[in-house]
């Protein structure tokens, strides 16, 4: 069990749990990475240099749903826009181009922006799930199963292995090379 689980137990609720209880103005405004992921050989930052001792490891497949949940489908649109002009006259057409809304922005609901999943067991493309699977019924949003089920779903392998770029500018930025795309 990792840290953020045990602390999580010790407190009643199970990590899923606390991820959703989790207000939003609060991760908003006061979360913040002040950590070095488990099994970053080195970052060296002078006096601020710090190197893991631990091994790395890869996220769980729940934790890994709900990074992918993240990038889903959240529902159906309600587009809010006129159908009258000004002068009263209808308006006709929507430019809403596809009725089901994700997290991720898109010009006219167009859902042209597609999201790729690197891990150790390759590089993925992560297409939303079929409209009958899109909406979660009520009360199972966080439900653990159907979480990983959606996931995987929506997973779809492209290339057997990780997906690299050489470390170096301008395809890695600064400390990104260090802590970008590694194993585990």
């Amino acid at each position: 069990m990792s840290a953020p689980e045990s602390q999580s137990a010790a407190s009643g609720l199970t990590g899923l749990e606390s991820f959703r209880d989790y207000p939003l103005t609060q991760a908003l405004l006061h979360r913040r990475s002040r950590r070095i992921s488990m099994g970053i050989k080195e970052v060296r930052a002078g006096n601020l240099s710090y190197a893991s001792t631990q091994p790395a490891e890869p996220l769980s497949p729940l934790e890994e749903a709900v990074l992918i949940a993240a990038t889903g489908v959240t529902g159906v649109t309600m587009p809010d826009m006129p159908f009258k002009t000004e002068t009263g006259n209808d308006l006709v057409g929507s430019p809403m181009v596809e009725v089901l809304g994700r997290a991720a922005s898109s010009p006219d609901n167009s859902q042209g922006t597609s999201f790729f999943m690197i891990n150790d067991e390759g590089t993925f493309l992560l297409r939303p799930p079929h409209e009958a699977e899109a909406t979660p019924h009520p009360g199972d949003a966080f439900d653990p199963d159907r979480l990983i089920a959606r996931a995987a779903q929506s997973k779809h392998r492209v290339l057997d292995r990780r997906l690299d770029f050489v470390r170096k500018f301008p395809l890695y930025l600064g400390r990104n090379r260090y802590v970008s795309n590694l194993p585990g």
